[in-house]
């Protein structure tokens, strides 16, 4: 069972390697860093040494203020806290006052923030491993469909006008993760309310959990697990969707625990919201529990690029210039990832080419320069070539992403190359309407190749692409405004 923690509560803290010096606080487990305004200070910063004149307390400089592990414990409720990588952010106190020394201290303030908390239990450092973590995704309840409810609803007879309503706690899914021991699972939890006046609800809501026979740390639980299945529905959803909850299973007591930590979004559209989601481009029952444990390994190889993929979807803040170099260099990256062996020359070609370039008679610079490009990049497929290999990939499972695949793969090698080297500068406005159609098609041919990677089937995949909305939305802009690629001319 999980907890509901306030975002200020007072209690009491110290530093795990000091537990003899505790400090009263208030905690603060707002929408960023972790942090602690203590009444006093746990990291002090006056020098000790005796002054001459009665009263007068001599100050140096702070301690050295290498990150420690703060725990403490609060009131509302009782919980335990541990604060990792705690660091002293702000000191104040009054420093000339003879009134303002109790005792051999002098009254102060501090506040300390830290990488990210965890409610429930006392934690040594960064390295704990936890048997077992659990996590929330926006719109992952839409995703998941679990629903449990049944509704009959009398509409002649005797039971005219009622309305009687059963519920059955769906059932948990597991599936084995790939590549490791351990399981992933989806976990219903029904949320009913006590009867009212007005009514009453009866609401379910999943957690991913992840069992993991070596057990994780809070950090690879988040890159590992967290971040790639946030990439993952938002790519399906075509909307951003961030973590929204995150907990630990204690080793100790066994209870599940909070962990707060920048990054983690309000679910606004979570099962309490009476506003039905869009449809994802694929649903759980389509996509399959076990294409999401491969979808973890999948991200774990080709990270970065995935969080790049789906970082694009949502990104009002950057400009669509931007945005396309960014998938346009991701898109090569995909492609070394997924085809690492790739060459244009076989091995005897090369070494042929590398003896006719040491009988070239040239200049010994020009000569090594030749050699060394032979080594490293000429024997490899060149950018135009990946880009029209990706394009073969998902051609029959996303038809008319890229149109006129020729015209579309040097539009977009043109725009790469212009950005990368400062060629382009001021767009206009078609030039600007062509960059967000060649950006979109970019990313949703990347989002169907990654699909295909973690075990899509190739049917299923078009059958879920010629279905969705958002997709059709951006055939039907793209055929309106960029006709040269994506229009049925010929010229």
């Amino acid at each position: 069972m999980s907890y509901e923690q306030p975002r200020y509560s007072s209690g009491r803290f110290w530093y795990a390697d000091n537990p003899g010096r505790i400090v009263p606080g208030r905690l603060d487990l707002g929408d960023t860093w972790p942090r602690v305004e203590l009444l006093g200070a746990l990291t002090r910063f006056e020098d000790d040494s005796p002054s001459e004149t009665p009263g007068i307390i001599l100050f140096g400089p702070p301690e050295m203020d290498n990150p420690r592990t703060l725990h403490g414990e609060t009131l509302q409720p009782y919980r335990k806290i541990t604060i990792i990588n705690a660091v002293s952010r702000r000191r104040t106190g009054q420093i000339f006052s003879a009134s303002a020394v109790v005792g051999d201290e002098v009254l102060q303030e501090e506040t300390v923030e830290g990488a990210y908390a965890i409610v429930g239990a006392h934690i040594t450092n960064e390295d704990a491993i936890f048997p077992s973590v659990r996590f929330r995704i926006v719109r992952q309840d839409a995703w998941a469909n679990l629903s449990g409810l049944m509704m009959e609803h009398g509409i002649d007879g005797p039971n005219k006008g009622q309305v009687a309503i059963r519920y059955t706690l769906p059932d948990r899914l597991t599936v084995p993760l790939a590549g490791e021991s351990g399981t992933v699972s989806l976990v219903p939890e029904a949320v009913v309310s006590p009867p009212r006046v007005a009514g009453a609800y009866i609401l379910t809501k999943t957690w991913f959990e992840v069992e993991a026979a070596n057990g994780v740390t809070v950090r690879s639980a988040s890159t590992k697990f967290i971040t790639s299945a946030s990439s993952l529905l938002t790519m399906l959803f075509a909307k951003d969707c961030p973590p929204s909850a995150f907990e630990v299973k204690d080793p100790d007591s066994r209870r599940w625990c909070s962990v707060y930590m920048p990054g983690f979004a309000l679910d606004s559209t979570d099962v309490w919201s009476p506003k039905a989601d869009d449809r994802p481009l694929m649903t759980r029952e389509e996509l399959g529990l076990e294409s999401i444990a491969l979808w973890f390994s999948v991200v774990e190889r080709l990270t970065p690029l995935p969080q790049m993929i789906a970082n694009s979807v949502d990104a009002g803040d950057r400009t669509v210039q931007n945005l396309l170099l960014e998938l346009a260099t991701a898109a090569e990256g995909v492609h070394r990832r997924l085809y690492p062996d790739r060459r244009v020359l076989s091995d005897e070609e090369r070494d042929q080419a590398l003896k006719a370039i040491d009988g070239l008679d040239v200049v010994a610079s020009a000569r090594q320069a030749l050699h060394n490009a032979m080594r490293t990049y000429l024997w490899e497929p060149s950018y135009p070539q990946r880009i029209k290999a990706l394009a073969a990939d998902v051609a029959a499972v996303v038809p008319g992403v890229t149109g006129k695949t020729s015209r579309w793969s040097n539009a977009i090698v043109n725009a790469r190359i212009g950005f990368a080297h400062g060629m382009t500068r001021s767009s206009s406005e078609d030039e600007i309407i062509t960059f967000h159609i060649l950006h979109g098609s970019l990313r949703w041919l990347l989002t169907a190749r990654l699909l295909l990677e973690a075990g899509i089937s190739p049917n299923d995949l078009s059958t879920s692409f010629a279905r969705f909305e958002r997709y059709s939305q951006f055939l039907r802009q793209s055929r309106r405004s960029l006709p040269r690629i994506y229009g049925d001319e010929t010229k």
